[in-house]
């Protein structure tokens, strides 16, 4: 796009795997790969904008670790967090749909009593602090300007063969391994999906001051292990589907409000 030619900044496309950049790495000009000690890093450009994509890992120690590491030797202007998750049974999902995180919680910070589990408030320790506030495991991403202008470029509705949807994500160490595991889960966190590693990169990028969207493809029903019933390369595909569209839109590098917003409280 000529309105993009001269663009400046750059963003930070992260996965756990290959598979969930690949497709964006495809669409690179002039790629060129890397090796870190976190995994490959590719580098180029896409409509205009410098783009380095990388392979964080599986889990919140790994994508965390990464971040770190990339944050401080790309300097980007945004992170973005695509691939894969599950659906919880009951979530207003379906296989195939795409979900843009309006929050993201950390699931498995907190205490387990014989009563239940509570979050970090329920022992006052919180897990980050934005402008004064404690943050006790429950990211708002809903009030970035980012979020809102990808929001204003790519509507919720239906997208020829898939919907997109704004709303709540749950990061676990653990995933579901059961259709009751992941309905206690739904109505613990109200979150409609579950992945293992958005909550890191999250915090990673709030000490940073980094605004950061997330992009997963639902690829199955949370608690479902028969991996021949997931559908992960139509969930990447339509997950790509949607962050092509934001920088061909001409994804914004610069904001007057150059933060993440927090939520200052959640339930114990």
């Amino acid at each position: 796009m000529e309105a993009n030619k001269h663009r400046t900044g750059s963003v930070l496309v992260l996965g756990a795997v290959a598979s969930e950049i690949l497709p964006l790495v495809r669409r690179l000009v002039h790629p060129h790969r890397e090796t870190t000690p976190f995994g490959t890093v590719w580098k180029g450009t896409l409509e205009g904008v410098r783009v380095a994509a990388a392979v964080t890992g599986i889990g919140k120690v790994n994508a965390a670790g990464a971040a770190v590491w990339l944050l401080e030797r790309c300097r980007p202007r945004m992170v973005c967090v695509v691939g894969s998750a599950g659906a919880y049974p009951g979530a207003p999902l379906r296989i195939g749909d795409v979900l843009v995180a309006s929050e993201v919680q950390a699931g498995d910070e907190g205490v387990w009593t014989s009563e239940g589990i509570r979050s970090m408030r329920a022992i006052g320790l919180a897990l980050a602090h934005q402008e004064g506030l404690p943050v006790f495991g429950r990211f708002s991403l809903h009030q970035s300007p980012w979020y809102r202008w990808v929001r204003a470029v790519t509507p919720e509705g239906d997208l020829d063969t898939f919907r997109l949807r704004y709303g709540p994500l749950v990061t676990v160490g653990m995933v579901s391994g059961d259709e009751r595991i992941a309905l206690q889960r739904f109505s613990r966190y109200d979150a409609w999906a579950e992945d293992m590693e958005g909550s890191g990169v999250v915090q990673v990028c709030l000490h940073y001051g980094v605004p950061v969207l997330q992009c997963r493809g639902i690829s199955n029903w949370a608690g479902t292990r028969d991996k021949a019933r997931w559908r992960l390369e139509e969930a990447l595909a339509h997950c790509h589907e949607v962050i092509q569209k934001w920088f061909q839109a001409g994804l914004p590098l610069e904001s007057p409000e150059n933060s993440i917003a927090v939520a200052g409280d959640d339930q114990a």
